[in-house]
């Protein structure tokens, strides 16, 4: 997979390394602890690759720019894929190509995190050469940041990015736990873990599983036999990925668990939230 651009030849110029900090005039001292994720000061998009343009099937990952600087990045010709408020900070993700694959999935290469001040570029995020991750898209975190996710067929979080009290950019290992619904749930980080692993840890967090009641609740299929060791399996996709959802509930949310794979207990690869009202 293709984790390098233009920019990451001007950084490796530069000479800098991870973990440490890179500091430019007009900029937040910058860090990176995660290996393989550079991040970098910049005032200047490089030109998108030819590929870029080439969105294809793959078009349905393309997010809308709703900021100004998702607007500059895309009519620089690059894919944006998703973008967030990080502090005082909009963070802008784009990718330089885009490969379709089976049930919908599309790999994304050259991917990289711009953040704007404005309209002002001020660093850019992305993946050194040879490292074993990518970046394909970016999602908010509670209350100054946002989760990096791999450019991958199947997409996992890798890294996250916060803005620190002081002004300091950091691009950090995911978190212990997230904070949702302004604060009001907690959902550990049970990304990859065996759904039984992973189980055991939403319920020590407070989460309760909830018991699948539809008609296939019994019976044969793969639903069935999940349903042996893990009650809340709500639904299993017989074809591409394999993906199958499990549902828990807490006073302030529900919660549903995806897995992928066709293992007895296969890995959690995402979860969705929903929040309810206070008043609930």
């Amino acid at each position: 997979m293709k984790c390098f651009t233009a920019i990451g030849a001007a950084v490796l110029m530069a000479g800098l390394g991870a973990m440490a900090p890179a500091f430019a005039t007009g900029t937040p001292a910058l860090y990176t602890v995660v290996p393989g994720l550079a991040l970098t000061p910049l005032t200047a998009l490089p030109p998108a690759p030819a590929a870029a343009a080439e969105r294809g099937e793959c078009a349905h990952f393309l997010a809308s720019p709703t900021s100004e600087a998702a607007g500059i990045v895309s009519a620089a010709g690059w894919a944006v894929t998703g973008e967030a408020a990080v502090g005082p900070y909009q963070a802008v993700a784009f990718v330089g190509r885009m490969t379709a694959g089976t049930s919908g999935s599309c790999e994304m290469d050259e991917g990289n995190i711009a953040l704007f001040d404005g309209a002002t570029l001020v660093a850019i995020a992305y993946a050194r050469r040879g490292a074993a991750l990518s970046i394909g898209g970016i999602a908010p975190l509670e209350p100054r940041g946002i989760r990096i996710w791999t450019g991958d067929f199947l997409p996992r979080p890798v890294a996250e990015l916060h803005v620190a009290p002081d002004g300091a950019v950091l691009v950090t290992p995911l978190s212990a736990e997230e904070s949702r619904c302004q604060g009001r749930v907690k959902v550990p980080n049970v990304y990859d873990l065996p759904i039984d692993v992973a189980r055991r840890r939403l319920i020590a967090a407070g989460w309760r599983p909830v018991p699948r009641s539809g008609p296939s609740a019994d019976g044969a299929g793969r639903e069935a036999t999940l349903a042996a060791r893990v009650p809340e399996v709500e639904s299993c996709a017989g074809t591409g990925f394999g993906f199958c959802a499990f549902e828990y509930d807490s006073a302030a949310a529900s919660l549903t668990v995806i897995t992928a794979g066709e293992d007895a207990m296969p890995p959690v690869t995402d979860y969705r939230t929903t929040c309810k009202s206070s008043a609930d």
